[in-house]
């Protein structure tokens, strides 16, 4: 079901939805001071690690 331009105006934000929500504007600035992403294989590696360890361990 497409939008419909009454949809699109009843549900359009006028305002941020949340207290913290930021603009483009604000992300430009806050942008460089960001850390950057990780890759997610350094956060799952360990775990992964320790449940084949386990699962070889206890059966």
């Amino acid at each position: 079901m497409p939008w419909t331009e009454t949809a699109r105006r009843e549900y359009r934000r006028a305002a941020p939805r949340y207290a913290s929500d930021m603009t483009d504007r604000e992300w430009a600035l806050v942008a460089p001071f960001m850390p950057p992403p990780r890759r997610l294989w350094v956060l799952l590696a360990p775990t992964a690690i320790v449940f084949i360890a386990n699962m070889l361990w206890f059966g």
